[in-house]
């Protein structure tokens, strides 16, 4: 009795498309063996001899041949190929070799996007900590017209740091790359007020006034 010859695509053989591992964790009614380029398997109950003409194969590996489900499935994978879900002990060496290549891809797509991810997220956080800078500094300190100046800013499209370092102007009187900024943006009642206080204080109380409180 020659055994059955399993017969692989081209381009794959035994070594990588068999799946070896699996007589090591289930009992499969037979055994195999290589001869040059060509893999055969044999009932564990085969009779080595043949007898009769109707088949090349003794009687328990002509049944294995015809009636063996899990023979039939193995057959179907190596001519076809094995679906993802299929349980890892019917993977051959080369199917889990490209699993894990897949898989190793992934995580690597994976690890990209978190430090992506994690890169836009330090970005926010940065924002966040300029933007409670800007709400410290207004909360702690006594700048007239401070309205005028968030609007100015917010009017010529500044970010929140070019918004937070002409506020600090305003604050320190002189900054290292210019003078004092005085926020401007009067509104019609900024101008009439500072109408009234002209007429009727004078220039002299409207300058005080402008001085310390901003007004036109």
């Amino acid at each position: 009795c020659p055994g059955i010859q399993l017969v692989f695509r081209p381009g794959e053989n035994q070594h990588t498309s068999y799946p070896f591992g699996m007589h090591a964790q289930i009992a499969v009614p037979w055994d195999y063996s290589s001869e040059g380029n060509r893999f055969f398997i044999r009932s564990t109950s085969c009779r080595k001899q043949v007898h009769g003409s109707q088949s090349h194969l003794c009687n328990p590996c002509d049944v294995l041949n015809r009636r063996n489900e899990l023979l039939y499935d193995i057959r179907k994978r190596i001519a076809d190929g094995v679906q993802e879900n299929t349980p890892l002990i019917y993977f051959p060496i080369g199917g889990l070799i490209r699993r894990i290549r897949k898989k190793n891809d992934q995580l690597e797509a994976m690890r990209l996007t978190k430090l992506n991810d994690d890169r836009v997220l330090a970005g926010k956080i940065a924002q966040l900590d300029v933007h409670k800078q800007f709400m410290m500094a207004i909360a702690t300190n006594d700048v007239s017209r401070i309205s005028a100046l968030v609007r100015a800013g917010i009017n010529n499209g500044e970010s929140i740091h070019a918004m937070l370092e002409r506020f600090y102007r305003a604050c320190v009187g002189v900054h290292r790359e210019g003078p004092k900024y005085n926020p401007k943006g009067f509104t019609p009642d900024d101008y009439m007020v500072g109408l009234c206080v002209l007429r009727l204080g004078g220039a002299r109380l409207a300058e005080i006034l402008h001085r310390a409180l901003g007004l036109p």
